[in-house]
């Protein structure tokens, strides 16, 4: 897209460490064997490179990307710990406000974006739960195979946990393991819940266009720089994705609505296939 900075997070924010893990490549053949005994790529990986953070793990993904592009990374120190729960403190994580917002506490002192957040239609998985509870246990096994990240009879494993978890908390603890992180299974969730194949995914368009979802000013004149020189384009409008790309992006909105009551529903779909939002 023609950047030049690349900025995220990391605990330990220091470029130069987080460089030097980043060029000392990993040992392949003690992480595939952690990995073997049952060990999650992330957990092997940190073991590797002692006990990393989650963040700072991500952060040398995104300088070993950025290798030989002439892209800078830019790397903010992150304050607080990213599982902290509390909202009493001066930089809340994102888990405490999620946490805050799903009792009806009050964020405006957590969150710069606390308006937006209590204004706009916020949705939670656990609510999605029961219909993907019911998704996992009338479709055959063969079936459940055929979804995008379904492998290594993990199938089973969702099966076995919906029968015996009556709520979201309980299904997800129940269902994780040395080889499955929680994330790995809340991916694996939605592509269930969202019909996503392997053979769906195979077929995607490896898209070169950037969706935009708002601009201002300085935003508007850097995208018509952009579009004279940049080896992508840029989608200012939903109807300007690929068909493929839209229907996915609206079969997602779709699912995220649908706990959603009147007329949040409605005002969200309609949102989500508008324009990008001039910010001024």
């Amino acid at each position: 897209a023609g950047i030049s900075l690349l900025s995220f997070g990391s605990e330990c924010g220091n470029a130069d460490n987080l460089a030097g893990i980043a060029s000392t490549p990993a040992d392949p053949d003690r992480l595939r064997g952690l990995m073997r005994d049952g060990m999650s790529y992330p957990r092997a990986y940190s073991l590797l490179t002692s006990a990393m953070y989650p963040n700072d793990i991500l952060a040398v993904a995104y300088i070993k990307a950025l290798a030989g592009t002439g892209i800078r990374p830019v790397v903010i120190p992150r304050e607080g710990m990213y599982n902290d729960t509390s909202t009493d403190v001066l930089f809340p994580s994102a888990a405490a406000v999620r946490n805050a917002l799903r009792k009806g506490s009050d964020i405006r002192g957590a969150t710069p974006m606390a308006d937006q957040l209590l204004d706009g239609p916020c949705q939670f998985p656990e609510k999605l739960y029961p219909f993907f509870r019911t998704l996992v246990l009338t479709t055959p096994r063969r079936r459940l195979k055929d979804f995008f990240l379904v492998s290594e009879g993990i199938e089973k494993t969702l099966i076995n946990a919906a029968l015996e978890c009556d709520t979201y908390e309980q299904f997800l603890n129940s269902a994780v393991s040395y080889r499955y992180t929680a994330s790995r299974i809340r991916r694996i969730m939605t592509h269930i819940m969202n019909g996503v194949t392997k053979q769906e995914a195979d077929a995607y368009p490896r898209s070169s266009t950037v969706r935009v979802l708002a601009f201002n000013d300085s935003g508007r004149r850097w995208l018509h720089e952009q579009k004279k020189q940049a080896d992508v384009s840029f989608a200012v409008r939903f109807g300007a994705l690929s068909e493929q790309e839209r229907e996915l992006e609206y079969r997602t909105a779709l699912l995220y609505a649908s706990a959603l009551p009147e007329p949040q529903r409605s005002a969200f779909l309609k949102k989500e296939i508008s324009g990008a939002q001039y910010i001024r």
